[in-house]
C-alpha cells in the first residue's frame, strides 16, 4: 500500500503537470500570438481567452468535449 506521502507527491505532481500544460497552451494560442501594449489590454485578452478555452474549445482528455458542458449539469 503506498504511504501517504507517496500520494502527496502524485496529487502534487499531477496538479503541477496541469497547471503547466495550461500555463503553455495560454502562452502558444495567446499570449506570443497576441502581444499586448499594456496591462489591461493583457488582461482583456487573457478574459478572452479563457472564455474560449473553458465554453468553445473542445478538450481531448474529457473526449473532445467543453469543459463548460460538464460543468454546469454537475453544478
Amino acid at each position: 500500500m503506498p504511504s501517504v506521502v507517496s500520494i502527496f507527491q502524485r496529487i502534487y505532481f499531477h496538479f503541477i503537470l496541469k497547471y503547466f500544460n495550461l500555463w503553455r497552451s495560454v502562452k502558444y494560442d495567446h499570449v506570443y500570438l497576441h502581444p499586448a501594449s499594456d496591462g489591461l489590454e493583457l488582461y482583456q485578452g487573457l478574459n478572452e481567452y479563457f472564455v474560449y478555452y473553458n465554453h468553445e474549445l473542445h478538450h481531448l482528455g474529457i473526449g473532445r468535449r467543453i469543459p463548460a458542458d460538464l460543468y454546469k449539469p454537475a453544478a
